[in-house]
Parts: C-alpha cells; structure tokens; sequence
C-alpha cells in the first residue's frame, strides 16, 4: 500500500460480511437502492446499471473487483453508496453505513480497526476499474449487446444472426430478432393511459426517456390476463417501444419452437408514429432546464394525480352541487355557487373514465383566460415541485392527460387544464 492510504478521512460501511472503506472525498451521497438493468455478458463486478438523477450509473461490486475469485454473492443491499473515481460516477450496493468521514490510519495492508471492528480500506486505483472489459459470449453462443445511445443496437462478432430472445406468452414461445432487442428488464414502472386500446398498456420512463408500453398477449389477440414477468425493450425502425410479456426465456437458434415475430409487423403505423413523437433523452436537449414548476397532488379512485398549482384559484369543502338537466354538456356533472358565479363541476373519476371512486372529499376551482371549472376530487394531499426537465410532454396521446412528472421516485399524470376547460365541455 502506497501513503494514499495513511491518515486520511474514510466513509466505512458493510458489505456481504466485511467492513470496508472508501475515501471520503470520493463518496458523493447514500441512498435507497433503485431498479439495476442487467447488461448482457458485462463483468462478474458489474452488477449493471441504475437511472441516478437523470444519470446512467454502473453498479459495482468492491467484493468481486477485489476478489474475482470469490463466487457472486446475493445483492441483497438495499442502499447504494454513490462515489466518484476518475470523473466517474458508480453506484455500490451496501448492506448499511458505518461511519462517515472517520481519519484512520491503516496498516500496509489496507487493514484497521474502527471501534473494534476490522476494516479494509480500499484504494479505489486498486480497483482496477479502467481496465474493465465486457465478457464476451462463447464463441458460437448468440449474444445481444446493446449500446443504449444508439438508434440499432451493435451485434458481437460472434453472434450469430438468425438469433432470437425467446418470450412466453399465453404458453406459447415466440421469437423476437436478437439484432432488435435493446435492453431486457424484469420489472417497470407503468404509468397507464386512460381510453386507449387495450393493448396499449401505458408509458414507460427509461433514462429520461418515455417508451410507449405494450401487452404482447393483446397485439397477439389474447386477453392479457397474466400478471406481467418482463419487459423487452425493442427498437422499431428509428423508434423505441416496450413489450410487456408473461416471461424471458433466452436466446434461441432461428430453428427453436419459438414462433418468430416481426417487430415492425405487430406495432400499428400509427403507435410508431406516436413513438416518434416522444421526446428525445434530456441528454440531448442543448441545455438543462432547472426551473421548476408547483403542482397541487390530488387523488382520482386510488391514484394521485397533479394540478398546476397556477391554475388553482381555491380548494373547497365538498358540497352538494345542483344536478342539471338533461342534455347538459359532456363533461359537466353538476354546478355549485361560487364568487357569485354559477361554476360547472365535473367529478374528475368519471372525466377520466375511472372506476366509481366514492364520494368527493373536496372541490377544487380551476381557472383559465377567464373561465372557471370546479374539480370533484376524492382528496388533496400536498403541493409538490416538479424540474421542468423532470416533465415529460405526452404528445397529445390522451388530450386529459398534459404530461408525466417524476417527484420523489414516483411517476404522476399531469391533468391538462385546458382540455378539461375546452369549449365543447363548458356549461
């Protein structure tokens, strides 16, 4: 060991038995553990790679770089410590924190002791992470190995062509062509639409990106019953969709059982046209915008949605409202008293094709250029922030529906003000 090592700050914590230690100064922040994507045929140490603050992130395994000999352990760490080596960001899993910014002094051998426990300090240049390869397949063995920036993932030379990732679907195999798979994902968060076809089961944000979502079972013409086990995420032409499927099986020769699938065959010309029309990565925006926006979160049945907050002029107790007659305006259920002013109410579960949701807890009065609209809402919970960056347009996939918005790790539907104000809905 170099005097890289002796009396320096250190950030210690556990891992799969073992108390081990980084420098400090190259520990960014700790926090809880999100969804890893598994890379195809990357290193015994690189667990794969996690979405960290708009950031792609490797997941490393300090054990195995160090020990290469050791058998993969069970990553069952529920926290990753972010670090910086070299101007690179890692995620390491960890089982729990020691210590943070501690000054030891190790011995030759990187070993110490903190409040009678045995810690290894570990010099990140050790780690040897800039000579880090992927592994290859066998030779002769089909292999998928993606580049997430490109348009077409990259085929390995040794890979053969007539490949295809077989997928379980209502107990059937089917084949999708390998040189069109990009990533393989076992769980995702789905954010459904409301009114568009079955099929469609909803967006997906992956890396910043929305990825329209679809049940293979349905475009197959089954009934999309089975609870989910995958997710494949395919590239269409120039596009990107998800394919939701009962189950990953692996890489088949073109000769297997599976029944093979043409991508461009099984997506409609329009949903590819809508692809089209997602918004790009962040990273290819020219600037990063941080300003930030403020939304009211209401609940609709079960599930939270988000107002802008510069469109609500009240939040009101919920009151009877006098029903209207026949032939009223689609879109209006009722009308209440307010300012002096006779407002419509629309009951915004059944606005948004919702199952019946109880009765409303509160009405909130929305205004746009003059008109006013109260919202039926089965609860108010808090006003949040949302990064301009962090909201993603819909394209007008579903004209209620102005954006998604990512807050605290969860996903939420951004009602539109204007499509619920709309001429043909007002009173």
């Amino acid at each position: 060991m170099t005097d890289f090592l002796s009396d320096m700050a250190w950030t210690g914590f556990e891992l799969a038995g073992e108390a081990l230690a980084l420098p400090a100064a190259t520990v960014e922040q700790v926090m809880a553990a999100s969804q890893v994507t598994a890379l195809p045929f990357a290193p015994l140490a690189v667990e794969g790679v996690a979405s960290i603050s708009g950031d792609v992130v490797p997941v490393l395994d300090p054990v195995a770089l160090r020990q290469s000999e050791r058998p993969v352990r069970s990553r069952t760490g529920a926290q990753f410590m972010i670090v910086r080596f070299a101007g690179q960001r890692f995620a390491v899993r960890i089982e729990r924190m020691l210590f943070v910014a501690a000054t030891l002094s190790p011995e030759s051998d990187g070993t110490t002791q903190w409040n009678g426990t045995f810690v290894t300090c570990i010099d990140p240049a050790s780690l040897g992470l800039s000579a880090l390869e992927p592994k290859l397949p066998p030779r002769g063995v089909p292999g998928v190995i993606a580049n997430s920036r490109d348009g077409q993932p990259s085929k390995d030379m040794t890979q053969a062509e007539d490949a295809v990732l077989a997928v379980e679907v209502a107990g059937q195999l089917y084949g999708l062509p390998s040189q069109s798979v990009v990533e393989l994902l076992e769980n995702a968060e789905l954010t459904p639409l409301p009114l568009v076809p079955p099929a469609l089961r909803g967006v997906m944000v992956l890396r910043g990106r929305p990825l329209l979502a679809f049940c293979l079972d349905r475009l197959l013409g089954g009934a999309g019953a089975v609870t989910p086990g995958g997710h494949v995420v395919l590239s269409v032409g120039r596009n990107r969709i998800v394919l939701v499927v009962d189950a990953i099986v692996g890489l088949r020769r073109q000769g297997s059982q599976a029944v093979r699938l043409d991508p461009e065959k099984l997506i409609d010309a329009e949903w590819l046209s809508l692809a089209a029309q997602m918004p790009g990565d962040i990273e290819q925006r020219a600037a990063r915008d941080v300003s930030r926006q403020r939304f009211l979160c209401v609940t609709l049945g079960d599930r939270p949605y988000a107002l802008a907050l510069a469109a609500v002029e009240r939040v009101l107790p919920a009151r009877q409202s006098v029903m209207l007659p026949f032939g009223a305006p689609a879109g209006v259920d009722g009308a209440i008293e307010y300012g002096g002013r006779i407002v419509p109410v629309t009951e915004g579960w059944r606005w948004l094709s919702l199952d019946a949701a109880g009765p409303a807890s509160a009405y909130v009065v929305l205004q746009l250029d003059g008109e006013q609209r109260v919202l039926a809402v089965n609860g108010v919970q808090r006003i949040i922030t949302i990064a301009r960056d962090d909201i993603l347009l819909t394209a007008n996939a579903d004209p209620r529906i102005a954006g998604l918005g990512t807050a605290n790790g969860r996903t939420l539907e951004i009602l539109s003000t204007a499509a619920l104000l709309a001429r043909q809905e007002a009173a």
